[in-house]
């Protein structure tokens, strides 16, 4: 059974080689280990018995005066847990006393019948300690001394975590087997036995039947392929930053234990647990020591800045890269967009492209070589939440953007019965699931927002019989409208008060129009090629499911009893949504109809410009015809 802690002068010689100086190793005898999983240390007395597969070992035994079963009693053990605390040197002598207390303890409870689950626990424990220790030996690398020492005595904590659990489940396995010898404890009743006489039994001969067997042909089974369910990671318990927690020459340390993530608009970081940053303006950062993954969107001046131990690094809009910094060294390793990586010595500067990785080294520039993502380690930060900066974040950049394109579409799934249904009305859904067109409607929407002049809203819908367009701009108080599939026909007129209205609508009914902000929790993140999107689960407000509803069924449908679930899919890079979907089980008389709305968003895609041939027409006419046009539409 291998037990991973950090132990000073034996692990780190035998994991970690050259951290600290050589001295004499001997090899631990068959069925005993060290601390650090393997067999190399440098006395007998370090080496530590394994717990045993069929029984204890070192003479320890689950029958014992004090603890042990004892006839039909049991006393479970009084020792408690150990608090980590104190210099790595300390945790680790710590680790050393827990780890050997709790295998002593699965040890004694052999022959009783906790045993198998005591074991299983331990064997649970060392073998996420196991994982967690390759993961730290690897991360040690190239680091400097403090780094070092920082990441092993993290890590020797968390061992002393899982082991503290493990021994609070043994301790409870232990308190219910010993209430349960307890009750097992009673008096027994006198029972005065009655005589018996036998009768005298003849045996009477049997003569066997022969039995012919019958040949039994086996059926040919055809495997039925199965989808395996797809596990959602345990998510990985953060340290948040948000821009108000940043003042300039400020410096953030992530925790020792855990990693952090900063979000600015249009700005996103994460630090590996122990790394540094200082803040040292509205663009620039300097990377002091440790891993950060970068998201830069747009900066000020149009680029942000980090400064390195080893240079100066650019970065573009729209780039994703991460940081390695050690104090001789600093890795660029670039996903998308570029990066310009000025030296410290000699003025020199190299660009690097995605999939490339660039070296820095006391100052001096290396050459940008192609780099194998599969091997980088993303495990630190992948299962990080997105936090309630970026929740925030994306809510405010998709709110208020001025330049957008949806386009979204209205289904129905299969129906169901609420009630108990009649033939003929059986038919009805029948027909509704068989004959009727899924599809009720695709609706697209190029919204154009400037805050002084124009307002620009085009709306296309498709029905199962035709399609429908309006378009609409708002030019000062001069209002233009077409609903010609085409775009060839305006008209214009002026009215004041219509278009203050249709403006104050075109800013308020944008795309996270309908949706409660409070209600929207972080579920997973979705992943493709160098891409995440951060998924939500929200539900709709009472307009965002009447409006559902309505555009699915008919502008008088009634509301319906509960609100609309949504997802809602955010980009990382550009904190902005990307895609929603409501949907709901709408219920018309006895029958459940499921309805679903998908809306796929892009930014910057609106492109309407004031026609230049127009016809004018007065206010009461052109409200009129543009009333007609939107029933159409909607």
């Amino acid at each position: 059974m291998k037990k991973i802690l950090y132990i000073l002068g034996i692990t780190l010689i035998a994991t970690f080689g050259g951290a600290n100086s050589a001295r004499a190793l001997i090899t631990c005898p068959a069925g005993s280990h060290t601390f650090s999983g393997g067999t190399q240390a440098s006395g007998y007395d370090m080496c530590i018995p394994d717990v045993g597969s069929s029984g204890p070992v070192s003479g320890s035994s689950g029958q014992s005066e004090s603890g042990g079963q004892s006839g039909v009693t049991f006393t479970p053990s009084d020792k408690g847990t150990i608090t980590p605390s104190g210099t790595t040197a300390d945790t680790q002598v710590q680790g050393i006393a827990l780890d050997t207390q709790v295998s002593s303890e699965v040890n004694r409870l052999y022959g009783t019948s906790i045993y198998a689950q005591a074991k299983a626990l331990y064997d649970a424990s060392v073998s996420v300690n196991n994982d967690d220790f390759n993961s730290v030996v690897n991360q040690v690398k190239n680091v400097d001394l403090a780094t070092e020492d920082s990441l092993k005595r993290a890590y020797n904590i968390r061992a002393i975590e899982r082991l503290n659990q493990v021994w609070n489940q043994i301790i409870a396995l232990e308190t219910a087997y010993a209430q349960e010898l307890q009750q097992q404890v009673a008096t027994p009743s006198v029972i005065s036995p009655t005589t018996i006489s036998p009768t005298a039994i003849t045996p009477t001969p049997i003569s066997p039947t022969p039995v012919s067997p019958t040949p039994i042909i086996p059926t040919e089974i055809n495997p039925t392929g199965i989808k395996p369910t797809p596990i959602n990671p345990t998510p990985v318990i953060a340290k948040y930053y948000s821009a108000s927690d940043l003042k300039p020459g400020k410096t953030i340390t992530a925790p020792a234990d855990k990693p952090a993530n900063i979000i600015r608009p249009d700005q996103s970081i994460y630090m590996r647990a122990g790394s540094i940053i200082k803040y040292i303006d509205q663009n620039v950062w300097q990377t002091v020591n440790g891993v950060f993954r970068f998201l830069e969107k747009t900066a000020i001046d149009g680029r942000y800045k980090i400064r390195t131990n080893g240079g100066a690094v650019v970065a573009v809009r729209g780039t994703q890269f991460i940081i390695n910094e050690t104090a001789a060294t600093t890795t660029l390793t670039l996903f998308k967009g570029s990066l310009t990586a000025k030296s410290a010595k000699g003025n020199v500067s190299a660009t690097l492209k995605e999939g490339q990785q660039l070296v820095i080294s006391k100052g001096v520039l290396g050459k940008p070589a192609k780099f194998d993502a599969t091997k980088l380690d993303s495990s630190w930060y992948a299962n990080i939440p997105a936090g309630v900066n970026f929740t925030n974040a994306s809510w405010e950049k998709t709110s208020t953007a001025s330049n957008w394109s949806s386009d979204c579409t209205i289904t129905a799934g299969q129906s169901t019965a609420a009630q108990t249904l009649t033939a003929d009305e059986q038919v009805v859904v029948d027909y509704l699931n068989q004959k009727a067109i899924p599809i009720f409607r695709v609706h697209e929407i190029d919204s154009l927002v400037t805050p002084t002049k124009i307002s620009a809203v085009r709306e296309k819908t498709t029905f199962n019989n035709g399609t429908k367009v309006m378009s609409s701009i708002i030019n000062g108080t001069l209002l233009y409208y077409s609903g010609d599939n085409a775009g060839k026909v305006w008209k214009v007129f002026q009215e004041k008060k219509l278009t203050s209205s249709m403006l104050q609508n075109a800013k308020n009914e944008n795309i996270v129009y309908g949706i409660d902000q409070k209600s929207m929790a972080f579920d997973h993140w979705d992943k493709s090629g160098n891409t995440r999107t951060a998924v939500y689960k929200a539900v709709a407000t009472k307009d965002g499911t009447d409006n559902l509803i309505q555009n699915a069924l008919d502008s008088t449908a009634p509301s319906g009893p509960e609100m609309a679930s949504v997802k809602v899919y955010v980009n990382e890079d550009t904190q902005q949504w990307i895609k929603t979907e409501a949907s709901i089980n709408y219920p018309t008389g006895k029958i459940l109809m499921p309805l679903k709305r998908t809306c796929k968003y892009t930014y910057d895609t609106a492109k309407i410009k004031v026609p230049a041939k127009v016809k004018w027409v007065t206010s009461k006419a052109g409200i009129a015809e543009m009333q007609e046009i939107y029933n159409g539409v909607q």
